[in-house]
């Protein structure tokens, strides 16, 4: 990708903001309700939301470049949510603010979905604000953890519970690529697990509205690519311990373990690219460790993009089905033959468990059990060490707050208008305005 100016990239989220105005104003125009619009648009930019809203807890997650803590306002000290707090120098100095955009638009138009029909499968969005230095995305909270915590908890799954949350993860996949999305960052530790024990999709930095165009997620040069790899016994043994392995993956934050070859090289892709990560979880899921982990990122990425080499499935550690690795082999394989939904759902490894979303009124394998609304003991402690914490906090210039212009929610308040929310489908229908951010 090329360097963009400033003053490119900040015009480029204005144009971004422009469009959702335009289009909602196009859409109550239709409805004779421009007036009451223009009012509830004036009410929402002079309403600020602050941090000073909620009682901020422990951090429960750090990444690349947020961090996620438990929160709950004051006068609702056991309505406990999740809050996301994300450092704008980092995201500035890295280009990322068009993908900050997106993931809140994703949940912004998770949230209007729901009002519309059942959409149980992505976090629930309630505020996003800012202030000089952070940006705040504030969602439902997962009591349960994430899928990485389990598979830490219980090294394997048997292959009931396996298949029971492949098939969830996969419907709620789905779902995202229904709302026009794909996720390109699917990994256990975005996988997040209810209090009733059920999977909810997180973490949408990464996720793309138009998965047509050609982007790196990760850059590896053919030089990088022609490093040894280096596998031993102890890294796998390492990797399975119950006390390295969330050290090791913490410390491989950015690590392409999960992301399919055509995404890691940029040649384009569409949304079988979050299948393929579907098939990487549930190898893990049944053999204990996902199946190209290496201890350098590149030797991972030279793994995935040689996958037909190096895909292997051990005999001697836990019995498989030939279901499950006839589903895996149909997965992680090139995208052109790749399984897609209906693929999935209809494969035998899937039997056996309602193949719709009835199946979250199902009991789950995993029972959550708290002594209190705030009880952390499905969350792996987050690294006090972590590649955010070192860096230090530079001032974000005002040019440069100028991309951040549009992130503030207007629509996610307790006492929000529902009109838009049941109008913004037929505007779609009718216009073609793009949240194109490229």
């Amino acid at each position: 990708m090329t360097d963009e100016p400033k003053s490119q990239v900040a015009t480029d989220a204005k144009v971004v903001v422009a469009k959702k105005y335009t289009g909602e104003y196009y859409v109550r125009g239709m409805m004779g309700d421009r007036k009451s619009f223009a009012i509830e648009h004036s009410r929402a930019r002079q309403k600020k939301h602050t941090v000073n809203e909620f009682c901020v807890g422990d951090a429960i997650g750090r990444g690349a470049f947020a961090e996620v803590y438990q929160c709950w306002r004051p006068d609702e000290p056991n309505v406990v949510y999740a809050m996301k707090k994300i450092r704008k120098d980092l995201i500035v100095k890295r280009k990322q603010s068009l993908n900050v955009h997106t993931e809140r638009d994703l949940l912004s138009d998770a949230k209007l979905r729901r009002k519309q029909i059942s959409c149980p499968w992505i976090t629930d969005l309630v505020v996003t604000f800012q202030d000089q230095d952070f940006l705040y995305i504030v969602t439902e909270y997962c009591s349960g953890g994430d899928l990485i915590s389990w598979l830490i908890r219980y090294d394997v799954f048997p292959e009931d519970i396996a298949r029971f949350y492949l098939v969830e993860l996969v419907l709620a996949l789905n779902a995202l690529h229904k709302m026009g999305y794909v996720h390109r960052d699917v990994k256990p530790d975005n996988v997040l697990i209810d209090r009733e024990g059920h999977v909810k999709l997180a973490d949408f930095g990464l996720s793309k509205r138009d998965p047509d165009k050609v982007e790196n997620v990760c850059s590896f040069t053919e030089e990088d690519l022609k490093e040894d790899i280096v596998d031993t016994e102890d890294m796998i043994r390492r990797f399975k311990d119950k006390k390295d392995r969330k050290v090791m993956f913490f410390s491989t934050v950015g690590s392409p373990a999960y992301i399919a070859p055509e995404v890691l090289i940029g040649r384009g892709y569409d949304y079988s690219c979050d299948w393929w990560s579907v098939g990487v979880i549930l190898y893990e899921m049944i053999f204990g460790y996902p199946p190209f982990f290496n201890d350098s990122k590149t030797g991972t990425a030279k793994k995935i993009i040689q996958f037909k080499e190096y895909l292997e499935f051990p005999k001697d550690q836990v019995q498989v089905s030939d279901d499950a690795i006839d589903l895996i082999s149909h997965l992680i394989a090139d995208s052109k033959e790749r399984y897609g939904f209906e693929e999935i759902i209809r494969h035998p490894f899937c039997k056996g468990v309602p193949l719709t979303d009835s199946i979250r009124h199902e009991k789950a394998p995993f029972s959550v059990e708290l002594s209190d609304p705030r009880d952390l003991q499905y969350f792996e402690p987050a690294p006090d060490n972590a590649d955010i914490q070192k860096q230090p906090m530079t001032v974000v210039s005002r040019e440069d707050q100028s991309v951040f212009v549009g992130f503030t929610s207007k629509l996610c308040d307790r006492n929000q208008s529902t009109t838009l929310s049941r109008t913004l489908g037929r505007f779609h229908e009718l216009q073609n305005f793009s949240d194109d951010d490229d």
